[in-house]
């Protein structure tokens, strides 16, 4: 588990984020800031697209200087990932149902 802070930087030398993992386990997001300098999460809320690859856009979600949620988007298929949500999906069915359904196909 990260401890301390950690600060990410563009290629030119202006600061990207900053992290202060003495604050709080997941990660307290100090700041973030565009190539140019803008604040992306003024007020530690906001949503931020990062680079991703081809065809792919990431974004991440913050709420009270936390990261909230990310997903990425599939600009080609238009498919949504989650990789990281508030609440973990259920199966309205449960586990054990959702198991059953997956073996049988």
């Amino acid at each position: 588990m990260p401890t301390g802070i950690f600060s990410n930087y563009y290629e030119n030398g202006k600061p990207k984020t900053r992290i202060d993992y003495s604050q709080a386990p997941d990660g307290l997001y100090v700041y973030a800031y565009s190539a140019d300098g803008v604040d992306l999460i003024p007020k530690g809320n906001g949503m931020v697209e990062s680079d991703g690859t081809a065809g792919k856009s990431h974004f991440t979600e913050f709420v009270d200087y936390h990261v909230f949620g990310s997903f990425s988007v599939n600009t080609l298929a238009w498919d949504t990932v989650y990789t990281r949500c508030e609440k973990l999906p259920e199966f309205d069915r449960g586990s054990v149902r959702m198991a059953m359904l997956i073996r049988q196909r």
